[in-house]
């Protein structure tokens, strides 16, 4: 598993959930938890764009772990460290 824990459908009609306890617990009321099914990460997501964004934590791990292993200096790896940097919420200075 990775740090922000498995994403998964919510109880509820096109939202998102984690397992994950948030690092910054103090805004999550237990009965927001229990309406959604987990934590929630998204809610209004299309439908279209569900599995995406599930599957957006796992994404992101294996494109570390392939720049860990085999790093280039071509416009395609330089695009998946932009893209790393984008999903953490760095700059492209950082």
């Amino acid at each position: 598993m990775n740090e922000y824990g498995i994403w998964l459908d919510s109880t509820q009609s096109n939202a998102i959930v984690t397992n994950a306890i948030p690092a910054s617990k103090a805004h999550v009321r237990e009965d927001v938890i229990e309406y959604y099914g987990g934590y929630l990460v998204a809610e209004s997501v299309p439908t279209e764009f569900m599995s995406l964004v599930k599957a957006a934590p796992d994404l992101l791990a294996a494109l570390q772990g392939v720049l860990r292993v085999a790093d280039r200096k071509t416009d395609e790896f330089d695009a998946a460290r932009a893209a790393i940097r984008k999903a953490k919420g760095e700059t492209a200075n950082e």
